[in-house]
């Protein structure tokens, strides 16, 4: 397994804990509106932040740890092979959308108690 897919989930996973809390932040975008994550794994991954809790902001913060690039628009389907919902139903849910090496993303999800959608 890649470690550097693992330790990307861990630290996602332990952002998300960290803005778990109420939020009473009503951020430019609007509540839920935290866009995506970009640029941060040569373009083979991209998180969606799709919980009623992210913001510009926490979601700001979680993707410029991980060295990426927060934008309005989600992740694009074209050429996915498959997404990871983490924090599935919560407010701090995001889907961990994976462009190459399925088998490794799965395997990271399933690790990350994440929820896999194949493509």
């Amino acid at each position: 397994m890649n470690s550097g897919r693992f330790y990307v989930l861990a630290f996602s996973l332990c952002l998300a804990a960290t803005f778990g809390c109420d939020s009473d932040d009503d951020s430019e975008n609007g509540d839920g509106a935290g866009g995506s994550c970009i640029d941060y794994s040569d373009n083979a991954e991209c998180i969606d932040y799709t919980g009623e809790d992210w913001d510009s902001d926490s979601a700001e913060f979680h993707c410029s740890g991980m060295g990426g690039t927060n934008v309005a628009d989600t992740c694009t389907a074209v050429d996915r092979v498959g997404r990871c919902t983490i924090n599935g139903g919560d407010g701090m849910e995001y889907d961990h959308n994976y462009y190459e090496e399925a088998a490794e993303a799965e395997n990271a999800c399933d690790l990350n108690s994440g929820e896999w959608t194949a493509d």
